[in-house]
């Protein structure tokens, strides 16, 4: 085989590798194939069909393959500027364009003599996504005299270290493998190391002989597989060390040999994607490339290349948490089975990845044997403690540890099992924050021991109290620690909520599945897991009534978080039910006396009425809160009076209750008294706020207020908060004042937290705004639709005052039969417009009461608007005060005016001679918040 060179790069067909400057570039399987045929015909036309013909022999693939991994080609042999190596040929192909060398290996029959120096098993097939690796390790046995690569099974220790071997054996005399994984005793590594050596050793000791003939070379010794023969190893190793200055020795175990002068590196999985990450680009994963490699090996070369099964292709490398052994056991299996087949399984990797190549030794070739080999190694401690530790799910403290073992291990012992797990690489370490972790498959594996053992229940029972622990810590630290310190606390959790809670359901420990349930609404809510959130309360709703000694607060909680997840995630379809299960929470808290959870009760209903426009209604609801609870209801009571104040129109009074609940929500990272299910009492506050201004012509005010809550929401990291900002304030505070620029932005941004977050009453939101944009093309039908179902309220009145004439008279008398008094002047203005054309008289009179109403509530926008549409219908003689009315209208705003009031001003005065447009009009309103970086916590 033949290799070429081109500039800095090198192409070894053979060996099928690509390097710039000796440095290994990473390059995708089917972008090599299309690279060696290229290079081997530079300067030549080279045709699409010859290169698909080339690269795909046996598989039929269209054009958009071959573009695919030709983008990916240029990509990795790019040359910083200087023009690209390959060219299109419109029409007819590609040619690659640079000079190539190419330099022929010759075939000799002599012996290598550095075959007869080495005695290093060869490396079959090339190794992947280990360049960096074994960089790092070459480097320091530069200096080091002994490297200990450590990992769990199946990570690619051996691999790696003849990898490493063979890159450093041109530096040694003699380069020699001893896999010691054969042994059954220490005392058997002399004799074989001497017979690797070509020596004839007679004495008991066969050390002495060793070290004479390794003084007189340089050599490097690999010793592979030391785990089960650790000390024998150790005090060999050091021997050796000790006695010959010009030995490198390179050691593979699953825990360190604890010798003088031992450098341990560290060997993780490949990278692969994390769980549930968007993958855009699989190949750019190295535990992804290996399975492809693996999987066209197996089978017969034929291309995986469609995207789909990549996707399941990376799916699977993330399950198996990179190992290099489960992997290719994987794509063997992908490629009698199929790809689909393979990701469907993999809730049992360790019964899947059977049938390993028969080459290999007998403990890899399934990973249920590579496990085994692990798990006989460990202490009677260890092994009981790997059991127990397989019920945590993701990462957790050695003290969540030592939380669900109870007394039958504790103190030295305890930190002796964990550091021995930790040694044998069984378990992994954060550098960072020193959180334990289980591989996956390692998981599996001991929980299956654990069933073995008897002692699954003890586990099981242990695990779900440790967990009940650490949601009520999260629930007391949910007003005062910050969203990232609480993330970082807590986030992971939620994996052992969903075990915990699956068991408790599965083996009728129903009690202990209420509880969880009902304590855990804090952490589905700041995850924004709604959806999930609302099954595992519907399951647990309907076992209440079999709940044998189930608490009155846990049953209060539950259904609070039920009727709360209903709200959002259901909408409208669910609100009756929604109601009823406050109502019923609210019963059980009093029956004993739990003020805190008849406050929250009592707001979830307000919640509804709220929506559903009765602001009066939730204002007496509240009023009854304060007359009873006193100081415990008024954050509660300054959250409702605020928001439904503001609807009906009262400014003022709305202004004094968002005073209150900003004092009264000061001091706390989050202020709501829902405990996460429900709205944050100080956004709700700026959120009115921003609403009040709006209406009042106070626009840079309002601009400000909306420019903070959206920030304060968005840092806080709530998803029902956040969705709550946008619909009901920041978006409609917008499009009110025809800022489209920044309403479509905070509109997407409330599209993507409700859809991502299966948050269906604001999505019905943002769908209804999307039709207010003027480019929407939107007509009375669509208003029509959108609203079909809706009832008076917020949503249905904000999309006529802000849409006017067009959203037509279905959604305006729907909207006029409620109560809304913040908007009813705009409403009469609406109506009025509409039938001006038949009834000039009623419309002025609808005018006339619109700006009068406007006038007294001091909402001044809605007051120009009827002043410029009064103006529109004045006879010719009251034309000149109808214009005097419009200017004093104008210079009764304390700020410049916005967009959409100064648009419809210079339209009045090209029709009206005497009125001159505004000069108030201020600068357009661009979002100024940094929406990925915004977007994180959410």
């Amino acid at each position: 085989m033949a290799t070429f060179r081109f500039g800095e790069f090198e192409v070894d067909v053979e060996r099928r590798t690509l390097s710039r400057d000796a440095e290994a570039v990473k390059i995708g399987a089917r972008a090599f194939d299309i690279l060696a045929c290229l290079v081997g015909n530079a300067g030549k036309v080279v045709t699409k069909d010859e290169l698909i013909r080339s690269v795909w022999p046996a598989t039929h693939v269209d054009d958009v393959a071959l573009r695919v991994h030709m983008v990916a080609l240029r990509k990795a042999i790019s040359d910083g500027g200087k023009g690209s190596c390959i060219e299109s040929i419109a029409g007819r192909g590609y040619q690659f364009v640079r000079n190539v060398s190419r330099i022929e290996r010759p075939i000799s029959d002599a012996p290598d003599s550095k075959k007869l120096k080495s005695a290093l098993p060869a490396v079959l097939e090339q190794v992947i996504g280990r360049e960096a690796f074994i960089k790092e390790a070459t480097e320091l046995l530069g200096t080091a005299r002994l490297m200990t690569i450590v990992g769990p099974g199946g990570i690619g220790k051996t691999t790696v270290a003849l990898d490493l071997a063979r890159d450093l054996e041109e530096s040694y005399d003699r380069s020699v493998f001893l896999d010691l994984a054969a042994l059954s005793d220490g005392s058997q590594i002399g004799p074989l190391l001497a017979s690797r050596l070509g020596l004839v050793v007679y004495a008991n000791d066969p050390l002495p002989g060793i070290i004479r003939a390794l003084s007189e070379m340089r050599a490097l010794l690999i010793f592979d597989n030391c785990e089960h023969l650790i000390e024998d190893c150790a005090e060999i190793v050091e021997r050796l060390l000790g006695a010959v200055r010009t030995v490198t020795i390179i050691a593979t175990s699953r825990e360190t040999l604890r010798v003088r002068s031992e450098h341990v590196r560290i060997l993780q999985g490949l990278t692969s994607p994390e769980v549930d990450e968007a993958v855009n680009d699989p190949h750019s994963y190295s535990a992804v490339e290996l399975f492809v490699r693996r999987f066209e090996a197996a089978n017969g070369n034929l291309a995986l290349d469609v995207h789909d099964d990549l996707l399941h292709a990376a799916a699977i490398v993330t399950r198996l948490d990179g190992i290099p052994l489960a992997i290719e056991l994987a794509a063997a299996r992908a490629a009698s089975l199929g790809i689909r087949a393979v990701y469907d399984s993999m809730h049992d990797p360790i019964n899947l990845l059977k049938r390993g190549k028969r080459t290999a030794p007998q403990r890899q070739q399934t990973l249920r044997a590579t496990l085994e080999w692990s798990f006989s190694l460990l202490s009677p401690n260890e092994r009981r403690l790997l059991e127990y530790l397989s019920v945590f799910v993701g990462s957790f403290h050695p003290a969540c540890a030592a939380a669900i073992v109870g007394d039958w291990i504790t103190g030295f012992e305890f930190e002796d099992a964990i550091g021995g797990l930790s040694d044998k690489s069984l378990i992994s370490v954060s550098r960072q924050d020193k959180r334990l972790r289980l591989l996956e498959v390692t998981r599996a594996f001991a929980r299956e021991e654990l069933a073995r053992s008897g002692n699954e229940l003890l586990a099981q029972a242990a695990h779900a109290n440790w967990v009940l622990e650490r949601l009520g810590a999260a629930a007391r630290d949910w007003t005062s620690v910050s969203t990232p310190q609480w993330m970082s606390s807590y986030g992971q959790l939620i994996n052992d909520v969903r075990v915990a809670l699956q068991w408790s359901f599965d083996s009728g420990q129903h009690d202990r599945a209420l509880k969880l349930a009902a304590t855990s609404h804090v952490l589905w809510t700041q995850l924004g897991l709604m959806g999930e959130h609302l099954r595992v309360l519907q399951r647990a709703v309907g076992m209440i009534e079999g709940a044998i000694s189930l608490e009155p607060s846990a049953e209060t909680r539950l259904r609070s978080s039920y009727a709360a997840a209903l709200f959002h995630i259901k909408s409208l379809a669910a609100d009756e039910e929604a109601v009823r299960q406050f109502r019923k929470a609210t019963l059980t808290a009093e029956a004993t006396g739990d003020q805190i959870e008849i406050v929250r009760a009592h707001s979830g209903i307000t919640e509804v009425l709220t929506t559903h426009g009765r602001y009066k209604e939730a204002l007496d609801v509240a009023a009854r809160l304060e007359d009873k609870f006193g100081l415990i209801g008024n954050n509660a009571v300054s959250r409702i009076g605020s928001i439904n104040q503001h609807f009906l129109g009262q400014f003022e009074q709305s202004d004094v209750m968002c005073r209150r609940a900003l004092e009264a929500g000061s001091g706390n990272v989050r202020s709501t008294q829902t405990s996460g299910a429900g709205y944050d009492q100080r956004l709700m506050a700026m959120l009115v706020l921003a609403r009040n201004a709006w209406i009042r012509g106070d626009t840079e005010t309002s601009l400000s207020h909306s420019r903070d809550v959206v920030a304060e929401a968005l840092n806080l990291g709530d998803p029902i908060s956040t969705c709550v900002v946008l619909a009901v304030s920041s978006c409609a505070v917008y499009l009110g004042m025809g800022e489209f620029a920044a309403a479509r932005h905070h509109l997407d941004i409330l599209k993507e937290v409700a859809s991502r977050h299966s948050l269906s009453r604001w999505m019905e939101w943002a769908d209804g705004y999307e039709l207010l944009f003027p480019d929407s093309g939107a007509r009375e039908l669509d208003f029509e639709r959108s609203f079909a179902e809706s009832t008076p309220g917020p949503r249905v009145e904000g999309a006529v005052a802000i849409g006017g004439t067009r959203v037509g008279t279905r959604a305006l008398d729907l909207a006029l039969s409620g109560e809304p008094g913040w908007c009813r002047p705009e409403l009469l203005r609406v109506k009025g417009e509409l039938l001006k054309h038949r009834d000039a008289d009623q419309a002025k009179r609808l005018f006339a009461a619109a700006y009068q109403m406007a006038a007294e509530q001091g909402s001044r926008v809605w007051q120009l608007r009827a002043a410029i549409s009064l103006l529109d219908v004045s006879s010719p003689q009251d034309r000149a005060s109808a214009i005097a009315i419009v200017d004093a209208t104008i210079r009764s705003f304390p700020e410049r005016l916005a967009p959409a009031e100064e648009r419809l001003l210079s339209l009045a005065s090209t029709v009206h001679s005497g009125l001159v447009p505004s000069k108030m009009l201020i600068a357009t309103a661009q979002p100024d918040l940094p929406r990925k970086a915004k977007l994180v916590s959410v």
